[in-house]
């Protein structure tokens, strides 16, 4: 096996090209930044990306995204995902982790923590209110992804 070139050699390559190039052709600002209030104070704010054509289903459909570690909608890997998402017919709704995103201040005496679901609920809670007779799926990436099973766990019978 002999790899091809640059590329085919390390993943790093791949990896650091990707994110300081990114994908040319995403989307780079959402159509919505909803901010909601938090009981300690704290504001969560989450980016609401509409669906470019109706979903092949018809129904509104809402992806409801957390991200990694110290991430949010600004990050390539999520903007790749909303763009293919929105191209399909889904309407995805971003959480911002708290401190993630440089030009929000912090309201609050604390950051995003590793397990708790507030500012998740917060997010789903808002998104219920403001589209009743949509469906959504709940999807978390990396360290998002325990944030977002916890959170399934404790759903309420009507968040369902």
């Amino acid at each position: 096996y002999c790899p091809p070139g640059l590329w085919g050699r390390s993943g790093h390559v791949q990896t650091v090209t990707y994110g300081l190039l990114g994908h040319a052709s995403l989307k780079r600002v959402f159509d919505r930044r909803c901010a909601v209030r938090l009981g300690d104070g704290s504001t969560v704010t989450f980016d609401v990306f509409d669906p470019i054509k109706k979903h092949e289903s018809g129904r509104d459909i809402i992806l409801a995204l957390t991200p990694g570690i110290a991430n949010c909608s600004e990050s390539n890997y999520i903007r790749t995902c909303v763009h293919y998402a929105q191209e399909r017919g889904y309407r995805c709704a971003v959480l911002n982790h708290l401190g993630a995103l440089r030009n929000v201040k912090l309201t609050g005496n604390r950051i995003f923590t590793y397990g708790g679901t507030e500012e998740l609920n917060a997010m789903m809670n808002q998104l219920m209110r403001d589209y009743p007779n949509s469906y959504f799926i709940n999807i978390g990436f990396s360290m998002g992804a325990n944030i977002t099973s916890r959170f399934l766990t404790q759903v309420t019978e009507e968040q369902r």
